[in-house]
């Protein structure tokens, strides 16, 4: 869902990709990530599923690192943890941060 409220659909699915780059290289993660094959894809497999399944999976690995943290026992983790619902894969791409 975005910022309007509205789930995206093949028809609007080029605005939507526009977004989706606009964030991947504001993150600075690879190109090859995002693609409009990928983004189609994508899109043609959420219409009309429940997310909450996915949701629940990345839910539970972030708990898990917070908790790490919090309990100080190992540092939070700079890595962008992609999941694949479809395939059920995760992938992690490290994300390099700069002290700012």
């Amino acid at each position: 869902m975005d910022v309007h409220h509205v789930y995206p659909t093949e028809p609007n699915i080029n605005k939507f990709f526009q977004l989706v780059e606009k964030l991947s290289n504001a993150l600075f993660l690879p190109s090859s990530i995002v693609t409009l094959e990928k983004t189609s894809e994508f899109v043609s497999q959420i219409q009309g599923q429940d997310l909450s399944g996915v949701a629940a999976v990345v839910g539970g690995i972030l708990a898990q690192d917070v908790l790490n943290v919090l309990a100080c026992r190992e540092p939070p983790l700079k890595n962008w943890l992609v999941f694949d619902g479809s395939s059920c894969t995760l992938s992690v791409m490290t994300q390099s941060i700069s002290n700012v």
